[in-house]
């Protein structure tokens, strides 16, 4: 169990930098994490990461 499993976690910025990490991080320890981004291309390879990891 992670300790934030059933917890949502909203990430703005989460295409890159300490948002990506941010969004990473949440994920590994159980959130159900929503990125947000201008860049899609990024936030597509952060949920595809997140996906793969889980």
């Amino acid at each position: 169990m992670g300790r934030f499993d059933g917890r949502v976690a909203l990430i703005t910025g989460a295409a890159s930098g300490i948002g990506r990490a941010t969004a990473m991080r949440m994920a590994a320890d159980g959130a159900i994490t929503v990125g947000f981004d201008r860049d899609v291309d990024g936030l597509t390879s952060v949920a595809s990461e997140i996906t793969e990891a889980s």
